[in-house]
């Protein structure tokens, strides 16, 4: 059986040297994963402040201008695919 440290130093070596002949990184995953990485760590950061990440998810719902067709299509999903109910949210964000 192989360990989660083995098979991630396979990874990387299969990133940095190929494998059986194959060329390095194939799909290009080290030339941005600095931003990646970035990107990543500033999403875990947001996500700790539960209040502040739920007031933006909130306005980018609020800001997809959905259509009137999409609005019933999505309260009929609501009733009769996932059985649920709506939810106030005027507790969880400030004014």
């Amino acid at each position: 059986m192989i360990t989660i440290q083995e098979s991630s130093e396979n990874y990387k070596n299969s990133l940095l040297y190929g494998v059986d002949g194959s060329r390095p990184d194939v799909y290009f995953l080290l030339k941005d994963f600095a931003s990646y990485r970035e990107a990543q760590d500033r999403l875990q950061n947001a996500f700790k402040d539960r209040r502040e990440w739920t007031r933006k998810a909130l306005k980018k719902i609020l800001q997809m201008q959905v259509n009137s067709v999409q609005i019933e299509r999505l309260l009929n999903m609501r009733k009769e695919i996932w059985n649920i109910e709506p939810v106030q949210v005027q507790d969880y964000i400030e004014s």
